[in-house]
């Protein structure tokens, strides 16, 4: 039995190494596209909540927090790792729901066996 099979949510490798770096969770991302560069903007999603006097009022902003520029051979190269994370994801936990609201509890994905 491999690694990947004894661990509930194995870690996909799909291309380069990745050491310990510190990490951030995204939840919007931007796409502009020029002649020379891709540039991509990724934040995160806040809510401020405030108290009143009857409830608390809830304002939900977006933080911009990194823009990535990228040449367009460097664009074609990720697109095509993202291709290949994408069916290896597919084929290990199943679809993706398109719904951005929905999040993915990982005791619900246990490694499929077909």
């Amino acid at each position: 039995m491999s690694e990947a099979d004894q661990t509930p949510n194995p870690v996909l490798p799909i291309a380069g190494q990745i050491s310990t770096l510190p990490t951030q969770s995204v939840a919007h991302f931007g796409l502009s596209v020029t002649v020379a560069e891709f540039i991509l903007a990724l934040g995160q999603s806040h809510a401020v909540m405030t108290p009143t006097e009857n409830a608390q009022s809830v304002a939900v902003g977006q933080q911009w927090f990194l823009g990535l520029s990228i040449s367009p051979p460097a664009a074609l190269r990720l697109y095509k790792t993202l291709e290949i994370g994408l069916r290896a994801y597919r084929e290990t936990y199943g679809e993706i729901p398109e719904d951005p609201h929905s999040h993915a509890d990982v005791a619900e994905f246990p490694k499929r066996t077909s």
